[in-house]
């Protein structure tokens, strides 16, 4: 019979603890009952409380999960799903796995952005997860519209969108450039980590695309060519909200107040997160001179 009574489970969880430790992963036990989880399709609180019968694919998938965990692979990679905002995306190593703390710039945008018609870009949409929450959680009278510079993290977008069942307008280019006219909110999370820091960072950031994350020296390359090009758009199409939301890293919100000011935007504001870091940076257009 190739299966193991219900005890040798708890032989496999043992073990699958005990590789994590030794890796350096904090929190152990609860990793390895998520990998648990992932293998067996049951809880191990389903474990303990109704037992079971540990087969071998179960057992044979836990091994493997528990030595790609030790080698510091992300656990959203192992699952391939991250629940944001309700939502669960599917998430790969095309496309950074979506953090709380973007969460945060998604929840902003619907707190501060008017419910009518207007056309909101969500750029470097990365694995959709932004977009994909302003249409379900925004204004239905708002047009979303993403745009990705890599094709691949852009086919998982595009997956996420069809999964949810979710319109979205999606568009393969560098920032604003493959939107053509005007547009009135611009949304984004884009690489803001020093290149400096690279190295210095988790093990499991290795498993990222550096392109999502990295954002030369000082970290702020990406977000000051969105500046400028929203800069330019916002001054060619003029807009009745005209509005920019950029998450940033810790310590970087006087250099990008600093730069949306320079570049004509007013009544700027940072978003502290839950830690008391300013987070999210937010610009209105008023228009250069």
């Amino acid at each position: 019979m190739n299966s193991k009574p219900n005890v040798a489970w708890r032989e496999s969880f043992r073990q699958s603890v005990e590789e994590l430790r030794e890796a350096g992963i904090e929190d152990a036990e609860r990793e390895a009952a998520l990998l648990l989880e992932l293998s067996s399709g049951r809880s191990l609180s389903e474990w303990i409380v109704d037992g079971g019968v540990w087969a071998q694919p179960a057992e044979k998938r836990m091994r493997e999960l528990t030595r790609r965990r030790a080698g510091r692979e992300p656990y959203h990679y192992l699952a391939g799903i991250r629940e944001f905002m309700g939502l669960s995306v599917r998430v790969d190593p095309a496309v950074l796995i979506p953090r709380p703390e973007t969460e945060l710039l998604v929840a902003t945008v619907l707190a501060q952005v008017p419910d009518s018609s207007l056309t909101v870009v969500d750029v470097g949409t990365g694995s959709g997860a932004i977009a994909l929450a302003l249409r379900r959680l925004g204004s239905a009278a708002w047009t979303i519209v993403a745009t990705e510079n890599s094709a691949a993290a852009l086919q998982v977008a595009r997956s996420n969108g069809a999964a949810l069942g979710l319109k979205i307008s999606w568009r393969l280019g560098s920032l604003l450039e493959p939107v053509a006219g005007p547009v009135d909110v611009i949304v984004a999370n884009l690489p803001y980590v020093d290149e400096a820091e690279r190295g210095q960072l988790a093990p499991e950031l290795a498993y990222e695309p550096p392109a999502a994350l990295f954002a030369g020296r000082g970290g702020l390359a990406a977000i000051e060519s969105l500046v400028v090009q929203a800069a330019l758009r916002f001054a060619r199409f003029p807009s009745g909200v005209g509005g920019i939301f950029l998450e940033m890293g810790q310590g970087q919100a006087p250099a990008v107040t600093a730069l949306l000011s320079r570049h004509g935007f007013g009544m700027i504001t940072a978003v502290a997160d839950y830690a008391g870091v300013a987070r999210i940076a937010v610009g209105w257009w008023r228009g250069k001179g």
